[in-house]
This record gives C-alpha cells, sequence and structure tokens, in this order.
C-alpha cells in the first residue's frame, strides 16, 4: 500500500510539475487599454504594437482560396477586441488594400483620452507566419 501511494504522488508529482518558460516564447502579457491609447495619442509605434500584439497572438490565419493572407476574419475580431477592452470605436476600413508586400488592412479608431479627441488609422500586416502585426499608424 505504502508504494502504491509513493507511486501515485510521483505520478502527480511528473504530470503536475512546473512549466518551464521557453526563452523563444515570451509570457504574454495582458493588453493595457491607457498604454494603447497613450501610445496612439503621442505617436508612439512601440507603445501601439506591443499592445496590438498582445490582442493578435491567438489570432491564427485561417487559409482559403479567397484570402491568401487568411486573416481576413480575424482583422475584424481585432477591431472587436480593442472596441471590447478599451473605451475606442473602432471599425475595419480595409482589408489587404494597401498595395505593399504584405498587403496591409487600416482599422479607424476613435476615443477621448484627458479630454482630447483623437480619430487615427491604424496599419496592420502580417508577418513571415501571417500572423497579424501593427505596422504603423497615421491620421
Amino acid at each position: 500500500m505504502k508504494k502504491l501511494f509513493v507511486w501515485a504522488s510521483l505520478c502527480l508529482f511528473i504530470v503536475s510539475g512546473c512549466k518551464k518558460n521557453d526563452p523563444a516564447k515570451p509570457t504574454p502579457t495582458a493588453f493595457d487599454c491607457l498604454s494603447f491609447k497613450t501610445g496612439v495619442g503621442i505617436g508612439d509605434y512601440n507603445m501601439v504594437a506591443a499592445q496590438i500584439s498582445t490582442l493578435t497572438s491567438d489570432l491564427y490565419p485561417s487559409l482559403v482560396a479567397s484570402d491568401q493572407y487568411g486573416q481576413r476574419e480575424n482583422l475584424q475580431v481585432l477591431a472587436n477586441r480593442l472596441e471590447q477592452q478599451c473605451d475606442v470605436v473602432a471599425s475595419v476600413i480595409c482589408y489587404a488594400c494597401i498595395e505593399t508586400y504584405p498587403a496591409q488592412s487600416e482599422i479607424r479608431v476613435a476615443f477621448t483620452l484627458n479630454g482630447i479627441s483623437y480619430n487615427r488609422i491604424l496599419d496592420i500586416a502580417v508577418d513571415d507566419q501571417r500572423m497579424l502585426v501593427f505596422a504603423g499608424m497615421h491620421e
């Protein structure tokens, strides 16, 4: 009976062992609405890119014949997440409409921060793995 208890404990320990962080895969952080809005407001590419990446890290491409990047639906998901997780109005202007390589999409965001109204366009592209990434912003 004692051996069974030791064996069961050992198996439980092995199965529930600590998960080691993979240095190649950074630990995702939570979306920070204030950081996103501040980044957009002051035009800080890195601040906005960091926040967009938290919202797109699980939006994998779904390749179909009519969508070479596989992110058409996910672009709308990103806009929805921006609205749900931050007090902004976000709308997809176009998908893969900016003729660059890869093509870029646009999302318009509008919000007020510290009494100032902002209306910016976020450029969204895809990386080598066809994941959505922030590419820039303009008015």
